[in-house]
């Protein structure tokens, strides 16, 4: 190849209509150099284009001999004129669907703005090629203000060129780099409701009401230079029952520094910044506004990105889980396996069907015998996931029976008042079938009859199918409306600004081969034929969820254990395989939810002019919106071995 041709589209670029039929191609004056198969050829900001390589006359063999070094650039005729219009400032990033301004002393006479995308040139083609016209309208005498492409359908993440285009067709003298994906801001609540009483322990004891890392604003997707380095500290305000509402008295919100994922990464690859925050009160003015409780709402700001959240003020007792590292695990729920004929920490665990509601008793009081620091039993547990491995085998390589078990704590703070009758309820989730967010209806997976001391967990389902199983520390009867669960309904005392500390536990009899629930169960039971839990958990992965429930303080609707902490997660590795085996013993069914993300109402982000999908087939996200783009699946192999294979 010699020549350069110019491509005219047959656009008409004040209609924005395309396939007239008047589309071209003109050869212009040849290049010195002649490309071929391995050419390259790219778009520089400029507006020129640079060419390179590959061998001369099309030779193979070594690069050092045959290689082409000369390097061309081709200038198109608008190099040379006059008049080109400038881009004063845009920014460095941009997400999906979002609006941002473009200045330019020559908005007025602006008719296009363009991405184009970096490229990637080989093989005689650039596969990563496309030109994406942006809609934008003049946002005062030097703006513009453009939307970003609405997904990475159309515009896959990554580097591009942005571009202006005047009504002559003149370009910008310099495009911006400009990098396009999906920037996220959200907030974790560790503690997301506050109690008078454990705000007055605090003060009653001379000491300063102070929540640490109670809750972490979490900014997703972003280059370290594009929030800020040093990383900054971000911008907070907060008020009662909405954004700019009035003025929390007594309040104070701390930040601590801000921590990337992985400090040890390049600064040119994207990454989660997360920033703590301290809740502090200077003493309880905030809950003389109202009588039983009232919301404070959050907003945290950087990096022209802002998240909101709400936290909840309240006058009745307060018991709660914390979390750890990642903030929606907690390290209040644990759990752990026993054999048969063992003993675990002094308590020996027996056999047969009455053994495991026996041991777990056993375990639950000497917990509670103990004291209220990291002596006791309690802390003894693992808390990684392979360190607290369960098993679905009934028996163990010496023909022992196996116990899983789960341990919840819950903690509480108060001068005087106790927390009285609070329970906890455990469950496991199907990672195929469900999410772990908080809906408690008949139907949903945290179905329950009843409240307060009358209320009994019940299978939970969704579309008929069971997807969350109930464990009890008392032997399962066969109907869940009438389960007792006396160890896991407990008042738990008031002990000054000291946590108290109170435990509950279940035996989790998923290894069981007696035959439990049916997989599309009506009613509560019992029911005439059922099939075995081990036959209703899929894979070899799921989670498990403890709830507290406590009458005074309900749980909302939609919360999850990243965002309450009245409900804490764990997952679980369960094994049970052939050590050593064939290939086929060591294939590892995992199966796990896709959930689409929440986005914004469709129609009010202009969806219908993006292409003909119908309502009709947009996924609802949880919260009942639709969403118009598709999510990506990121799979992070870590250090599963190169040569292994997945199917998917």
């Amino acid at each position: 190849m010699l020549d350069a041709e110019i491509y005219e589209p047959g656009i008409d670029w004040t209609t924005g209509s395309y396939g007239s039929g008047t589309d071209s191609w003109t050869s212009v004056e040849p290049a010195t150099v002649v490309r071929n198969y391995h050419s390259t050829a790219l778009l520089m900001p400029d507006g020129r284009v640079w060419t390179a390589g590959p061998s001369k006359n099309a030779d193979q063999g070594d690069p050092a001999t045959v290689a082409e070094h000369r390097i061309e650039i081709y200038s198109p005729d608008y190099i040379a004129a006059g008049g080109r219009p400038q881009i004063s400032s845009a920014p460095a990033v941009v997400s999906y669907n979002e609006q941002f301004d473009i200045e330019t002393p020559q908005a007025a006479n602006i008719r296009r703005v363009a991405l184009m995308r970096c490229g990637s040139v080989t093989h005689a083609g650039d596969f990563d090629q496309r030109y994406i016209a942006l809609n934008f309208t003049p946002a005062g005498a030097t703006t513009l203000r453009a939307t970003a492409p609405p997904s990475g359908a159309v515009a896959p993440p990554g580097s591009y060129l942005l571009w202006i285009v005047d009504q002559t067709g003149l370009p910008c003298t310099q495009a911006q780099f400009v990098r396009v994906t999906s920037l996220g801001c959200f907030i974790i609540t560790d503690r997301s409701t506050f109690s008078v009483f454990e705000v007055d322990a605090f003060l009653d004891a001379g000491l300063v009401p102070q929540f640490d890392s109670a809750f972490f604003a979490m900014f997703e997707s972003f280059m370290p230079h594009e929030i800020g380095s040093p990383l900054p500290t971000p911008g907070i305000s907060f008020a009662f029952d909405f954004i700019g509402g009035p003025a929390v008295p007594g309040m104070a919100i701390d930040p601590l520094p801000g921590i990337p994922e992985d400090a040890s990464l390049p600064p040119d690859v994207a990454q989660r910044f997360t920033w703590p925050f301290n809740i502090r009160f200077t003493n309880h003015d905030a809950f003389a506004s109202f009588t039983e409780t009232r919301d404070v709402f959050i907003q945290i700001n950087l990096g022209g990105r802002s998240c909101t959240a709400s936290v909840r003020l309240m006058k009745q007792p307060n018991p709660y889980m914390i979390d750890g590292d990642p903030a929606w695990l907690s390290t209040d729920l644990r759990v752990f396996k026993v054999s048969a004929g063992d003993t675990f920490h002094g308590i020996p665990q027996g056999s047969g069907s009455g053994a495991g509601p026996a041991f777990i008793t056993a375990f639950i009081n000497a917990c509670r015998a103990g004291a209220d620091d990291s002596s006791n039993l309690f802390e003894t547990l693992q808390i990684g996931q392979m360190a607290s491995q369960l098993d679905q085998a009934t028996t163990d390589s010496d023909g022992d029976e196996i116990f899983n078990y789960a341990v919840a704590r819950v903690r509480y703070r108060a001068s005087a008042t106790p927390a009285p009758d609070v329970r906890v309820f455990f469950r496991t989730f199907n990672t195929a079938a469900t999410s772990l967010e908080y809906h408690a209806a008949a139907d949903q997976p945290y179905a329950r009859v009843g409240n307060g001391l009358t209320a009994r967990p019940l299978l939970g389902t969704l579309g008929g199918e069971s997807v969350s199983i109930p464990y009890f520390a008392q032997a399962r009867i066969g109907d869940m409306a009438a389960q007792n669960d006396t160890l896991n309904t407990r008042t738990i005392a008031a002990t000054g600004a000291a946590e108290s500390w109170e435990f509950f536990g279940c035996w989790l009899d998923f290894n069981r081969t007696t035959p439990v629930f049916p997989t599309h169960p009506v009613g509560t039971g019992p029911f005439a034929s059922g099939s075995p839990i081990q036959d209703l958990i899929r894979g070899a992965h799921i989670c498990m969820a403890a709830e507290i429930h406590f009458e005074p303080d309900p749980i909302p609707e939609f919360a999850t254990p990243g965002s309450s902490e009245n409900l804490a997660q764990r997952n679980l590795a369960i094994a049970h395989s052939d050590n050593p085996g064939n290939e086929a013993s060591h294939t590892v069914q995992h199966t796990f939810m896709l959930k689409p993300a929440f986005a914004p109402d469709a129609a009010a982000l202009g969806f219908e002019s993006f292409g003909s999908v119908g309502t009709s087939d947009l996924a609802f996200s949880s919260h009942g919106k639709r969403q118009f783009f598709g999510d990506e699946l990121l799979v992070r192999w870590h250090n599963l071995p190169r040569d292994r294979n997945t199917r998917h």
